[in-house]
């Protein structure tokens, strides 16, 4: 109760985002006129329990904030102008024009634009239309530029869902800034038209300065260094190196590439310096900084952790000139506050989330932590060490404690590591920031020592990386420990705010208490269900099984080239998504690198007990690496074939149904070849059971009829991904599946899945579920019924 007396803007500012989320989640319960009636009832009872001095006031004042958010959601995420794309034919249109209010550019040249929609045109009729496109540009040299007026003769489409469980969903995401409908461009489907719209001082004012400062950090600063520079300076990441960004997930400190609160710190201090030289008072030094400040927000395009530290530096400035002292909780309290009136959006952005949970973890929880660190003041070397290293820890640890619950929400993991990763990392990054705006500032100016700046700044970052690649190698700097359920995330959110005040005896109890719940929750759930995952690699096969009790095994990996490995980019996300830590069997089907190539990133970074392999002898050099690669890794390959089971789980029978005799043999080493050796496996599990075909064609599933009824099976993944070659008549009348399952990638240069088995399918009366359409394809069964799982519900 202290706690809310004191920090009344903080608690006021939780229950209108609390509002603001019960909009969103519950919107097609809620009833406008209802609503609108409950908030004015309770404006009244607030002014009556004013008016008499009640002693509920406060309570309601609490609830009419709730109520306030929760009618600005409804007309926030329900109500759109009626000429709005999402009311239109869009799936009709044929063409669109409007104007490019953002445009971001990549060195490779697939830009991406945001388009205002002006008009849309339907059966050749064009009707005025407002909302926002998603502008891919595929190819070209073209840029399209702020304010630009065009029109494009192309159709729409809406983003992508996530491919696989797990995966980051673009749709909500763009949907969330208010866009719904993307489209991909080439310059010859574009029209450029008369005139200009858009902000004049975005167009003449901000855009020149941004490409000026792109232009002296690029002649300055070598690359890739020029890259993290204007992501650290102007928030533009999209160029900066993939492995590099991964790297810094991975260690915990990729909060350093984004701008964040930290760099206001610096533009702030920066610009107070400057104009402390300046004979200015005290309030005109501030006035001139914070102008300078809103700028560089500007720039950087009114990014959430930006607007949040600016607004708190701004509240605490004129607070203090008021001669107030609020708590620093309830300034970050008001500026939440703030930017959800204007943006209710931004609560459901991670960027949000993550400033916000990180700077109030420091602000309450550092004082706490502090305490429980003994030092003895006397001494100049116990202050040093408690000024230099364990204050700094302190701060570190609360930031990353409070963002634990978000981090294993959003990816999976904990990082182990971010704490004292951040005690270098942060200095560092926080000297090249302070370098990089100052080689700015004096590359605007004409100075010519920039380019020695520049090389610094370079030297600098070539010690980050290489300390980063470094630290990313160690095994326990981030723990994958799987998606978990909306109640573990609230205990674990619960055991950090008691963990902060672990100095007090009742909070230490109550540490012990949340902490028994979380592994009541964890250790001892227990599925009885398998569950089998038809991944989504694009142009080529894989597929989880997750057994009973915590066992799995992997059938095929999919793809491995130079431009795409799914193993890495599909695969071990996904197993990590499900805290899959240790495999049985990982299973190559036949000796194509589309089904065995993403197994080899599974074997470098989980635990195999098994590769299965065919007996066929394929010599590839792709091929050879992979069984070299298990050798080396001590995993023992075993060869199996017609007539071989395996015993993955209890209650779980794998029989080996094919390859056999010549089908072993390679003699010709062509493509038909290798795909009729690929091994068939039929799993069973109680009554329910799956058939895996890998690449068999006709010749095989003919030669698999002497199973007859053997071969009736509740989900048939089909052979060679839906082509002509495979799944026949007389193999689809003897599995007779309830479902069958193509594997096969979008757009793809074999035309797969073929016209022809769609319709051999359709006529059997048996559902075809391509993973290119549905993403990944999800089954679970108790032993008795399979149910098809709609992972996808509630993400569009």
């Amino acid at each position: 109760m202290a706690f809310i007396n004191r920090h009344h803007a903080l608690i006021t500012a939780v229950c209108f985002a609390s509002g603001l989320a019960a909009a969103f989640h519950f919107l097609r319960f809620l009833n406008e006129r209802l609503i609108l009636f409950v908030f004015f009832v309770l404006l009244a009872a607030l002014f009556a329990a004013y008016r008499f001095r009640l002693k509920i006031l406060y309570g309601l004042a609490l609830l009419v904030f709730f109520w306030a958010g929760l009618v600005l959601g409804f007309n926030h995420f329900s109500c759109f102008a009626r000429d709005h794309l999402i009311f239109q034919p869009w799936s009709k249109a044929s063409g669109f024009s409007g104007w490019i209010s953002s445009a971001e550019y990549k060195k490779n040249g697939q830009n991406r634009y945001v388009l205002q929609c002006e008009t849309i045109r339907i059966d050749s009729l064009e009707k005025a239309a407002t909302g926002k496109i998603l502008l891919w540009q595929k190819e070209g040299n073209f840029r399209l530029k702020y304010g630009q007026r065009i029109f494009i003769n192309s159709s729409l489409s809406l983003p992508p869902l996530p491919g696989n469980p797990g995966e980051f969903n673009f749709r909500r995401y763009l949907n969330f800034k208010g866009i719904f409908f993307q489209c991909h461009i080439t310059s010859e489907q574009i029209q450029i038209l008369p005139g200009h719209k858009g902000s004049v001082f975005q167009r003449f004012v901000l855009i020149p300065l941004q490409n000026r400062i792109r232009h002296v950090i690029q002649a300055n600063i070598p690359q890739p260094t020029s890259h993290l520079a204007q992501a650290l300076i102007l928030g533009e990441r999209q160029n900066l190196d993939r492995e590099l960004y991964q790297q810094f997930q991975k260690t915990g400190v990729v909060h350093v590439l984004a701008i964040s609160g930290l760099h206001v710190g610096f533009v702030l201090l920066l610009f107070i310096l400057l104009f402390g030289m300046l004979p200015v008072s005290y309030r005109q030094k501030y006035t001139l900084a914070f102008f300078f400040l809103a700028l560089f927000v500007a720039l950087v395009n009114f990014k959430a952790p930006v607007v949040r530290a600016s607004l708190m530096a701004v509240l605490y400035f004129t607070l203090n000139e008021l001669q107030r002292r609020p708590s620093s909780l309830n300034i970050l309290g008001l500026a939440a506050l703030i930017i959800l009136l204007f943006d209710p959006d931004q609560l459901f952005q991670p960027g949000f989330q993550f400033s916000f949970a990180a700077v109030g973890g420091i602000l309450f929880g550092y004082p706490h932590l502090k305490r429980m660190v003994p030092f003895n003041p006397e001494r100049s070397i116990a202050k040093k060490l408690n000024r230099w290293i364990l204050q700094p820890a302190m701060v570190s640890l609360a930031a990353v404690l409070a963002t634990t619950p978000l981090t294993w929400w959003y990816y999976g993991t904990i990082q182990t590591g971010a704490v004292l990763i951040n005690l270098f990392i942060i200095p560092a990054m926080g000297t090249i920031v302070t370098l990089s705006l100052m080689l700015v500032l004096l590359g605007l100016t004409g100075v010519p020592i920039v380019q020695g700046l520049g090389l610094l700044i370079h030297f600098i970052f070539g010690f980050v990386k290489k300390s980063i690649a470094f630290l990313a190698a160690w095994p326990f700097v981030q723990i994958h420990t799987g998606h978990p359920s909306l109640i573990i995330v609230l205990l674990t959110a619960l055991i950090v705010f008691y963990l902060y005040q672990a100095h007090s005896r009742s909070a230490r109890l109550k540490v012990l208490l949340f902490v028994s719940l979380l592994v009541l929750f964890t250790a001892f759930k227990t599925d009885k269900h398998l569950r089998v995952t038809f991944i989504n690699v694009g142009q080529g096969d894989a597929s989880l099984i997750q057994l009973p009790h915590g066992t799995a095994m992997l059938i095929d990996g999919g793809e491995k080239r130079p431009w795409l490995n799914a193993g890495e980019r599909y695969v071990a996300p996904l197993l990590r998504y499900f805290a899959v830590r240790r495999l049985k069997y990982a299973i190559a089907t036949h000796a194509h690198t589309d089904h065995f190539g993403g197994l080899m990133t599974v074997l470098q970074n989980f635990t195999v007990d098994t590769v299965v392999v065919s007996p066929y002898a394929d010599r590839t050099k792709s091929y050879l690496q992979f069984l070299a690669l298990a050798k080396q890794k001590g995993i023992p390959v075993k060869q199996v074939r017609r007539g071989d089971r395996l015993f993955p789980a209890e209650n779980v029978r794998c029989y080996i149904l094919h390859p056999y005799g010549d089908f072993t043999l390679a003699q010709k080493r062509n493509g038909s070849e290798v795909n009729n050796s690929s091994l068939v496996v039929k799993l069973c599990y109680g009554e329910t059971s799956f058939l895996f075909t890998g690449d068999a064609q006709k010749e095989v599933e003919r030669a698999l009829g002497a199973y007859r009824d053997f071969l009736r099976s509740s989900v048939l993944k089909a052979g060679h991904h839906g082509s002509v070659t495979s799944t026949t008549e007389p193999f689809l009348s003897l599995v007779l599946p309830e479902f069958s399952v193509i594997s096969v990638g979008k757009k793809n240069k074999f035309k797969h899945p073929s016209p022809v088995v769609l319709s051999r399918l359709k006529s059997t009366h048996i559902p075809a579920l391509r993973t290119d359409r549905l993403g990944a394809i999800v089954f679970e069964s108790d032993g008795q019924k399979i149910r098809l799982i709609n992972w996808r519900n509630g993400l569009n």
